[in-house]
């Protein structure tokens, strides 16, 4: 079976928002000051949510092009985790976050996207 379009564009905008956090991480790495100079992961104290939401969104994004059904699940988790990182934020923000997790997780357990997360490896390799 072929993959569904909306399929394609949220795996896609998965990868591109992990890769955006990663090297957003990855400039914090390297220029942020840390407050000790001994341990040099200080710098990411706080941030686990944001890292853990960062690889769900890069490896969701991946298996969901791959057509692995775990990959539908991990980017919902990207979401739940950001979603929950920015519980400090603005309530604008938190609205639009769960917003998102709504649209994706219709998007994602449609009828028409668990059909293609059903078919065989066979056909989706054809299919692509």
């Amino acid at each position: 079976m072929k993959r569904p379009l909306s399929i394609t564009i949220i795996a896609w905008l998965s990868i591109l928002a992990g890769v955006v956090c990663f090297l957003f991480l990855l400039f914090v790495a390297l220029y942020a000051d840390s407050a000790s100079s001994q341990n040099p992961l200080g710098r990411f104290r706080g941030a686990g949510l944001f890292i853990v939401g960062t690889v769900a969104a890069l490896a969701g994004g991946v298996l969901v092009l791959r057509g692995l059904s775990l990959g539908r699940l991990l980017i919902l988790a990207a979401l739940v985790a950001l979603l929950a990182e920015s519980l400090e934020q603005q309530a604008l923000v938190i609205v639009t976050y769960g917003l998102l997790l709504v649209v994706c997780g219709y998007f994602l357990f449609r009828p028409q996207a668990s059909d293609y997360f059903r078919g065989s490896g066979k056909e989706r390799g054809s299919a692509n």
